[in-house]
């Protein structure tokens, strides 16, 4: 009994360990990090400098048909890129920009993955569909767990009656003679 119970935990041990997946994506000057996790949800972490800036924070993405992304992931492959290129920009004040990031790809069972991108200034995720038929989106779940109470300036914007949004927006940043 006792070779059993044993057995038993360490199979356990075994188990839970493959199913917890974690993977590191560093920006390409190395002060931002960020680690995502594959468990029971998918999470990912920002560090800035070795100080952590966001703790673990779930995403997922409901679907109309009830398949939620994000919710008992199931990975199929992962890779990884480093892209370096300059992007025209005839509508800005640089003739180009320069568009340097690392990518992690996460691929899922059931047609989705998640990209994350690590820019020098800041840490971007995406859902990719690769599936051919059209799906509706119901909810996305981004919760940020910031490590520390912070103060943060949100503006709301509404429109007027009788205005339009545009309207709105310009006569908040202006004042009208």
């Amino acid at each position: 009994m006792k070779k059993l119970t044993i057995l038993f935990l360490c199979s356990w041990i075994v188990l839970t360990t493959q199913a917890r997946k974690v993977f590191q994506l560093n920006s390409p000057d190395g002060h931002l990090n960020t680690t995502i996790t594959i468990g029971e949800q998918l999470t990912y972490d920002i560090k800035c400098n070795g100080k952590q800036v966001l703790a673990a924070s779930p995403l997922s993405m409901t679907l109309e048909n009830g398949t939620v992304w994000g919710d008992h992931p199931q990975l199929t492959s992962s890779s990884r890129k480093e892209v370096d290129q300059l992007i025209d920009s005839p509508f800005y004040r640089s003739s180009q920009l320069r568009d340097h990031y690392k990518k992690l790809v996460l691929c899922f069972r059931k047609g989705w993955s998640v990209e994350f991108r690590a820019y020098n200034d800041g840490i971007a995720y995406r859902f990719v569909n690769q599936m051919k038929k059209p799906f509706k989106i119901l909810q996305e779940e981004v919760n940020y767990q910031f490590t520390t109470d912070k103060t943060a300036i949100v503006p709301y914007v509404g429109p007027a009656p009788h205005t339009s949004n545009w309207d709105f927006l310009i006569g908040q940043l202006y004042s009208r003679a």
